[in-house]
């Protein structure tokens, strides 16, 4: 069985019994494996597509929306997301004063003798 003792000589725990000379080459094979692995990973990182600004984004959104015939599809498009973003930007004062309303009546209710003002309404 030799492929077992080849196993058994190459794993970390084996690697203390060897030689110098059998460390040196155990380490060797690692920053090979190290470097394949390496150049694998920048391969990938060569596919990806490169960072962008959001500037540069808009600016070919911008330019396609000149090129293209049906501008009012895209124009509804974009006027109703703007008023949906507008209906969310005036929800938002409301929300915050619910929620400090909320928060101050819970308080109270976890320590009514903590503010005797707010307890004569």
């Amino acid at each position: 069985m030799p492929g077992s003792q080849d196993a058994a000589a190459t794993s970390p725990a084996a690697a203390t019994t060897l030689t110098a000379a059998g460390v040196e080459a155990l380490l060797d094979e690692l920053q090979q494996e190290s470097e394949r692995r390496r150049t694998e990973l920048r391969e990938i990182a060569l596919q990806l597509p490169a960072a962008v600004s959001r500037r540069a984004i808009l600016r070919s959104a911008a330019g396609y929306f000149w090129r293209v015939p049906n501008k009012r599809e895209i124009g509804s498009w974009a006027w109703s997301t703007v008023r949906r973003g507008m209906r969310r930007l005036g929800r938002a004062p409301r929300r915050a004063v619910r929620m400090l309303r909320a928060n101050v009546r819970t308080n109270r209710d976890a320590n009514p003798n903590a503010n005797p003002v707010s307890s004569d309404r």
